[in-house]
């Protein structure tokens, strides 16, 4: 079996509010902090909420994209029904008798099988969700988190690394095939990319209710949702490329120990 791991790279994806952009989106929203029985409690009423605090961070998913190609043989018996009449049948120059009425031939299949599939992965909870949108808008590759953490900005560590991400891949795609002998059986993930995508939180408080609310909002999609938490403070972790990219041969093996797996690494940790 050969493995190849790819690309690999770690981008940033572009902020196109900015931190005075989101203190106007922080207003435009403060209706809705509060859910929608309490937004229209606060139309009505015609109360305030104070906008307290905003805090922007960079949350990190993965992105990857992989495939197999197998080539494998396999002995297969082949049965076709003939007339009662039938006494033989000669294919390719080769006399076959029928029993009970059907004609069976003996033959080598060659098999090819290509499969390919793309994943996003939250890198802090490993769940799996959609940022197609995300890795289309505009980018720039980095080197390491520390390159994220200019002003107030917080950077959230990524909990899933690549060596156990990558395990949970191969597990995944090494499944049995029917075959006498395979010939040739690689794995490639061409595509192991970490973004980190920008997140305002807003924290409201509403006085005449002593509530108090956050919003989430997504700098590139503009998508908003209740319920978030600000983190209010710096991550002390910093993390290079060597550390989220931590591949090596014993990511197969903790799958086939001792298996003879040729395994490839193009480390290819670039900005571009």
């Amino acid at each position: 079996m050969d493995i190849n791991v790819g690309d690999q790279k770690i981008f940033a994806l572009d902020d196109p509010l900015g931190m005075e952009g989101a203190g106007k989106k922080a207003e435009e929203l403060k209706g809705q902090a509060f859910g929608t029985l309490d937004k229209l409690l606060f139309l009505s009423r015609n109360d305030e909420t104070h906008l307290r605090y905003i805090e922007k961070r960079y949350e990190p998913f993965w992105h990857l994209h992989y495939s197999t190609h197998i080539e494998y043989e396999r002995q297969q018996r082949y049965a076709f029904e003939v007339g009662p009449v039938v006494q033989t049948v000669v294919i390719d120059g080769r006399e076959y008798r029928p029993r009970s009425g059907k004609c069976t031939l003996q033959g080598l299949e060659r098999c090819v099988e290509d499969l390919s599939a793309a994943a996003f992965v939250d890198a802090v909870t490993g769940g799996h969700r959609t940022f197609a949108r995300h890795v289309a808008a505009s980018r720039t590759g980095i080197s390491g988190t520390e390159e994220l953490e200019s002003g107030d900005a917080i950077v959230v560590p990524p909990r899933v690394k690549a060596s156990s991400l990558t395990r949970t891949i191969i597990a995944g795609m090494l499944r049995p095939v029917t075959a006498d002998h395979i010939a040739v059986e690689k794995i490639l993930i061409d595509t192991l990319h970490l973004y980190f995508r920008p997140v305002y939180a807003f924290e409201y408080f509403w006085p005449s209710k002593q509530k108090t609310a956050t919003l989430e909002l997504d700098a590139v999609t503009l998508e908003f949702r209740h319920g978030g938490v600000t983190l209010k403070q710096k991550m002390r972790e910093v993390f290079s490329e060597h550390d989220l990219f931590d591949l090596g041969a014993d990511v197969v093996d903790l799958i086939v120990p001792g298996g003879g797996i040729a395994v490839k690494l193009a480390r290819k940790v670039a900005k571009k």
